[in-house]
């Protein structure tokens, strides 16, 4: 995965959002969002995504672990998402997923 890529999953997500890069190869997304579509978006992504579901007070979190690293990691809370990638455990094809599925989400916030 290239910061090109990763840029483009930053531009389709949401109405206020911050993208940086560690050194370490892993991604940080953190995006705001009305309050009201939270309920939505914790749908859309349960439907969506193949990791499970954590739940912690008001926090909903999905991590993909792959050969013990992590992949990613969503976080999901009232009018906020927070997403971690690690470049260095993530497949194309889950890219190419990850990028279409925030295009939609995308669209779940402009409703």
């Amino acid at each position: 995965m290239n910061y090109s890529v990763v840029t483009t999953i930053y531009c389709l997500l949401a109405v206020c959002a911050t993208f940086s890069k560690c050194t370490t190869g892993i991604y940080s997304l953190k995006a705001s969002f009305p309050s009201a579509k939270t309920e939505k978006l914790k749908r859309f992504l349960k439907d969506h995504l193949d990791t499970k579901m954590t739940k912690n007070g008001t926090m909903s979190t999905w991590n993909y672990v792959t050969k013990g690293e992590m992949g990613y990691t969503i976080k999901l809370k009232k009018g906020k998402l927070n997403v971690l990638l690690n470049k260095e455990h993530i497949s194309v094809d889950l890219v190419e997923n990850l990028i279409d599925m925030f295009s939609d989400l995308k669209d779940i916030v402009k409703e």
